[in-house]
């Protein structure tokens, strides 16, 4: 495996400890605009190039301030961001979803540690990545 394939494995390790479940059909409750970590950045655009969508670095004009992967659906659900696979399942008040079972609910030192160990994953990407890495992440509105 390269040093890239192996922190895409990493992340899909960071994702894979955040409880599963799915999404109501036509919710949109969390996708609002995020930022994402140049990790993610990265992962989300090899999603998109391999599925053939052009990427979007803007936000969805007059419906709220939605995510642009959101069309009725997450179009990047199997790769989306640790934040939105957070929501609903953590005890942080800012992601409690309405339509979420609370037995799902995540510690919240839980999701510090997922989101720390997020953090030391994506200071090793920026090291191997021969990108630039700014171009992975959306900018502010």
């Amino acid at each position: 495996m390269t040093e890239m394939e192996i922190l895409l494995d990493s992340l899909n390790g960071i994702y894979e400890k955040v409880p599963a479940f799915e999404c109501r059909d036509g919710c949109s409750d969390c996708c609002g605009p995020v930022d994402w970590p140049p990790i993610e950045g990265y992962n989300i655009m090899q999603y998109l190039k391999k599925h053939d969508i052009e990427p979007r670095m803007t936000i969805i004009k007059g419906i709220e301030d939605l995510c642009p992967y959101w069309e009725g659906k997450c179009i990047i659900y199997p790769v989306r961001p640790l934040i939105c696979r957070q929501y609903g399942v953590s005890d942080m008040h800012f992601l409690k979803c309405p339509h979420i079972n609370p037995e799902w609910e995540m510690p919240l030192a839980e999701v510090k540690e997922l989101n720390k160990e997020l953090r030391l994953l994506d200071l090793a990407f920026r090291r191997v990545a021969r990108v630039d890495a700014t171009d992975l992440v959306r900018p502010p509105r």
